[in-house]
């Protein structure tokens, strides 16, 4: 029993002192919805193209279904620890990265297990093939011990668009929505938003007539228009000239 206490106590020291895991600043993203001549729909009333450039969380979302092994029982008392039956990750699922462990990412995910993470390289590939870590207010993130992560594939994430912190200072988001067309003419919106974003900073309302061309300019973007009805909108962005209006600050963290 004394020399279950005394390791139990290193065991948290070197947690507390020593765990190489540490909290992710949210870093300056950038970041839009389309890719050049990718054919894109949109219903009305939805937006057609989002540029942003803001603070965000890196997030990530799963490339696949997998089950993965439960986490085993540890001793960390005289009595044993319950298996934790982990349920199956899916690519409805968002992920996202609070911690770094080294070099590598810890990944939660508030809708599966929030107390248990997931380590990986921030290309999406498992860490290692025991991955699990888990997190409580007491201590860091820490590896724990489960069945092996038997797969062929060790990318089992893709990163996606962050979770943008919308009300920091200099964040910036732009968003053109598509609503609806009458003869010839279809009718978009612009949307601006900078600093708080829960409310554009600037609206604009956009008229086009596709009977003079089908090829529509808004300030450095180039739209080629495929097909518009009153409940959707098939388009191409051919070129954004490499968007001068949008402030860009890639790769700065939060001070």
């Amino acid at each position: 029993m004394k020399k279950i206490v005394i390791l139990a106590v290193c065991l948290s020291l070197w947690l507390i002192g020593c765990s190489p895991a540490n909290r992710i600043s949210p870093i300056w993203q950038f970041g839009k919805n389309y890719k050049p001549n990718e054919t894109c729909t949109t219903d009305t009333g939805s937006t057609m193209i989002k540029i942003y450039s803001a603070y965000a969380y890196p997030e990530y979302k799963p490339r696949f279904n997998y089950q993965p092994p439960d986490i085993l029982p540890h001793v960390i008392s005289e009595q044993n620890q319950p298996i934790v039956k982990m349920p199956e990750i899916t690519p409805a699922q968002k992920w996202r990265a609070t911690h770094t462990y080294g070099n590598d990412y810890i990944i939660f995910c508030d809708a599966y297990n929030p107390k248990y993470g997931i380590r990986i390289r921030q290309n999406g590939e498992l860490a290692s093939e025991k991955p699990w870590m888990t997190y409580s207010i007491h201590v860091w993130p820490y590896p724990v011990d489960s069945g092996f992560w038997n797969l062929s594939d060790f990318h089992v994430f893709e990163s996606i668009e962050g979770n943008i912190i919308e009300a920091y200072k200099d964040s910036f988001k732009a968003e053109l929505i598509y609503t609806g067309k009458m003869g010839n003419i279809i009718t978009i919106s612009y949307l601006e938003f900078f600093n708080n974003m829960s409310r554009p900073a600037f609206y604009q309302d956009l008229r086009y007539d596709l009977s003079e061309s089908d090829n529509i300019t808004f300030k450095s973007l180039k739209i080629k228009i495929l097909e518009a009805t009153n409940s959707k909108i098939s388009f191409q962005v051919i070129d954004d000239g490499g968007l001068p209006w949008v402030p860009v600050r890639t790769g700065r963290s939060i001070p």
